[in-house]
């Protein structure tokens, strides 16, 4: 019993400072109803890598030590908890090879690569001598007798290219049980190659148990080092490689008679119930408090995929219009119907620079044919707004100067006091204006429930020939009376990862 306790008092002390470190380090990181409103800062991201490398390779060993029967499971239960409880900070690699492999699709940077690893290699560093400390044994890697050092090399490259792969696969899916995903194939890697290989998997570990093995044992725990090390960053490779052939990332859809949950057909018999859960927070079918543009189409509800526009439509007037309900409610139950929000664009080239924008105080950008609608203080009734959108901004893209790559937009609260959190929904959309106020795609977020009173909502960038909607759906906390100048750092890191050349926008597990 007092072994249990004291293990419960070192576990919480332990996690209190994880936590404190974790909070300190992405101070403007918040969290409303599990909705992260900014992205983690870069200490957040090492810190947390380094936290879940060290307690998996931590239970590794200890599994190991004790020869449970159940080792994989646990070890598998281990990666999955680690998941969900780090992965909206980091991503939850705990895994050089994983990060290696998501590197390979353009999903991290070169300088989150090199700090991840570093993180990691840390990481399992620490926990091989926690190890060594706690229970006087080293983790000494080899094959098993039966077994030759190149049989159990090319298992070890085979299931961490299964691993990385199934890594690569969820990630660019909207299923909640990911962890799962790949916490399971760990356990499945453990129970199929643990007797051949002793199934490592990650060079963090590899490093952490030879390095300290090397201590005790000289030079003879360093024989197979290259085989460890070596083949899950091979294995890596092998996964970023078929995943990209097998166009293992879900495009946007494009075409007549294309079914997908994110594409709704106003007016039609279907509900949110038909829907994914995922896509319900989202998609309500028919029950919106905005209504459809007059004779709309089929209109795509973007979720945080690019949706590249039909082609052609370049040619047309289109408004990217901006509309939200309050939620407030007054001393008789009503809902408060005066808020001044107002949408803003910035103006981005190539290089990154903010070479202009609009907003109420500055309507128009004639270079690039950018015309604000102006300041409407209403807050969003559909019952006295028939159109139901607050703020509009009317653009052309055909007249946006070939030198401009991106359009950022922005929507910010203006009124003292008020936050997101008296929003009950806001929508942002595009309207194509040159074919009858057709709804070509639209964002929405409904009970946001944030204390932020700014959003960076979403973005039209070139690709190519063409142009792609994405919203981005970032949340701050600015100083009253701000304008989206305050907000240009952020916007010019979303418009470098979709800049060529520029790594692409992470994608968490």
């Amino acid at each position: 019993l007092k072994s249990i306790l004291s293990l419960n008092c070192s576990s919480l002390c332990f996690c209190a400072v994880a936590s404190r470190a974790l909070d300190g380090a992405a101070c403007y990181r918040d969290f409303e109803r599990g909705t992260s409103i900014m992205k983690p800062l870069q200490g957040a991201k090492c810190i947390a890598e380094f936290v879940g490398t060290l307690i998996l390779v931590f239970t590794i060993a200890c599994n190991v030590h004790s020869g449970s029967v159940a080792a994989a499971i646990s070890i598998g239960f281990a990666l999955t908890a680690l998941i969900y409880t780090l992965g909206p900070v980091s991503g939850g690699h705990f895994n050089p090879a994983v990060t290696l492999s998501v590197f390979f699709v353009g999903g991290i940077s070169a300088r989150d690569l090199a700090c991840y690893i570093a993180s990691q290699a840390a990481g399992g560093i620490c926990a091989a001598a926690l190890y060594l400390v706690v229970l006087g044994h080293e983790l000494l890697l080899q094959p098993a007798p039966l077994y030759s050092g190149l049989q159990a090399a090319a298992v070890e490259v085979i299931y961490s290219a299964a691993y990385c792969y199934v890594v690569l696969g969820v990630t660019c899916t909207d299923n909640a049980h990911f962890g799962f995903a790949i916490g399971s194939t760990v356990t499945a890697a453990s129970i199929a190659a643990g007797p051949i290989s002793g199934c490592c998997l990650n060079p963090a570990v590899a490093l952490g148990s030879i390095l300290v093995a090397a201590v005790h044992h000289g030079e003879a725990a360093l024989h197979y080092h290259w085989m460890y090390i070596t083949a899950p960053f091979l294995g890596a490779a092998l996964a970023a490689t078929f995943s990209s052939l097998a166009g293992n990332v879900r495009q946007p859809l494009e075409g007549p008679g294309v079914e997908d949950p994110l594409l709704i057909q106003r007016g039609n018999s279907a509900s949110a119930l038909d829907l994914p859960t995922s896509y319900r927070s989202l998609a309500q079918a028919t029950d919106r408090s905005f209504p459809a543009a007059p004779g709309a189409a089929p209109v795509r509800v973007v979720r945080h995929e690019p949706l590249r526009l039909p082609s052609g439509i370049e040619e047309n007037a289109m408004l990217f219009e901006c509309q939200w309900l309050m939620s407030k409610p007054q001393k008789r139950g009503a809902l408060v119907e005066t808020c001044d929000v107002d949408l803003a664009c910035a103006v981005f080239n190539q290089g990154g620079d903010c070479i202009g924008g609009v907003y109420f105080a500055e309507k128009s950008n004639p270079e690039n044919g950018l015309i604000h609608s102006g300041d409407k203080v209403i807050g969003g009734s559909p019952r006295k707004n028939k159109n139901g959108d607050n703020e509009s901004i009317r653009l052309k893209l055909s007249d946006v100067k070939p030198n401009v790559h991106a359009l950022v937009f922005t929507v910010m609260i203006y009124t003292p006091g008020m936050s997101f959190g008296d929003v009950k929904e806001i929508c942002v959309r595009l309207v194509d204006v040159s074919t009858g106020h057709h709804e070509i795609c639209r964002f929405e977020k409904q009970d946001l429930m944030l204390k932020s009173n700014t959003l960076i909502v979403a973005m039209l960038y070139r690709d190519g020939t063409s142009w792609v909607f994405k919203a981005l759906d970032e949340s701050y906390e600015l100083p009253s009376h701000s304008t989206y100048r305050k907000l240009i750092p952020e916007m010019q890191e979303h418009v470098r990862q979709v800049t060529p050349g520029q790594s692409k926008t992470p994608r968490r597990y």
